[in-house]
């Protein structure tokens, strides 16, 4: 299998999972927040074919970034 990477920005806050293992349950995971307003167009769009959004070629940043939002 091919695993496709693009940059990310260095002030970008990503969407990773944190192990909170402090009850001894693995299971409890979290999310860090996204800052779609760091990204580049180019990863924005990237982000909305990966999530199959339709249109996005056509939107600006402020467009890309709501519907981001609204899909998460």
């Amino acid at each position: 299998m091919h695993v496709r990477r693009q940059p990310i920005p260095l002030n970008a806050t990503l969407e990773v999972a944190v192990l909170d293992d402090t009850d001894g349950n693995q299971e409890n995971y979290s999310l860090a927040s996204v800052s779609y307003e760091t990204m580049k167009i180019t990863e924005l769009k990237a982000l909305c074919k990966e999530k199959g959004i339709e249109g996005y070629s056509s939107m600006t940043k402020s467009e890309l970034i709501k519907v981001l939002e609204a899909t998460q």
